[in-house]
């Protein structure tokens, strides 16, 4: 008998009324004609697929992996539909679609279940998150083992930076030549083809002098990525 898997999408959300949770799935993958080995790139095991799994999609254009919290979402969606498998189709930068398989965790489930049971009891007794404070401390980390895609993300930045520069650079020595052409011609206007070509000399009015009013402290964040000198 050949195999293949079907795909549906629920009608309503499952639930699970002894933790008060649930979940809606994006669809539901059913394994037909016994079950598929899975070779997963990620780990390195091989996973046997049956019967039926979750299916969670993704659309990420500036991350080509899927994410820890993907992971708790899928496995959260595992343990209220009881369902042992899931995947998490992820459509990642210049449109590359990869599937990421994931077993059902007992011990990942056991620290959602335990967030769950302490949501509900704050709830019920009214007892709000300590609120965290701002640490201004600066905390470093080594991923040199596992970048979590931000090797490809922080070379690309670097590119699009680059380009910017370039085509700024370009765009300014563009538009000095074709001023110089204008002024040559000793003409504001140009009409090319398809194209309409001004160049005015704008003058704003002076404006009287004035106290600026004081502005309450502000905060934004600043993402530097450079490059580590060896030396």
């Amino acid at each position: 008998m050949n195999k293949w898997v079907s795909f549906t999408k629920p009608k309503d959300a499952f639930r699970l009324p002894k933790y008060k949770m649930a979940a809606s799935l994006d669809g539901i993958l059913e394994v037909h004609g016994g079950s598929i080995q899975y070779d997963d790139p990620q780990t390195g095991k091989t996973l046997t697929l049956s019967g039926k799994g979750v299916c969670e999609i993704k659309t990420q254009g500036y991350n080509d992996h899927v994410t820890y919290e993907h992971i708790l979402q899928l496995q959260a969606q595992m343990l209220v539909s009881g369902f042992k498998w899931g995947v998490i189709g992820h459509l990642g930068p210049r449109l590359k679609m990869q599937m990421f398989v994931f077993e059902s965790s007992k011990e990942i489930q056991a620290k959602i279940i335990e967030r769950v049971k302490d949501f509900w009891r704050r709830v019920d007794s009214d007892i709000p998150y300590p609120i965290m404070a701002e640490s201004e401390q600066k905390v470093f980390s080594d991923w040199s083992n596992d970048d979590k895609g931000l090797t490809q993300l922080s070379n690309d930045y670097d590119l699009a930076k680059d380009e910017i520069e370039k085509w700024t650079a370009t765009k300014n020595q563009v538009g000095n030549a074709i001023k110089s052409i204008l002024k040559q011609e000793n003409c504001n206007y140009v009409k090319i083809r398809e194209k309409q070509i001004a160049c005015e000399l704008i003058t704003r009015k002076a404006t009287v002098e004035k106290i600026v009013p004081a502005k309450p402290a502000s905060q934004y964040e600043k993402l530097t990525v450079k490059g580590i000198s060896h030396e």
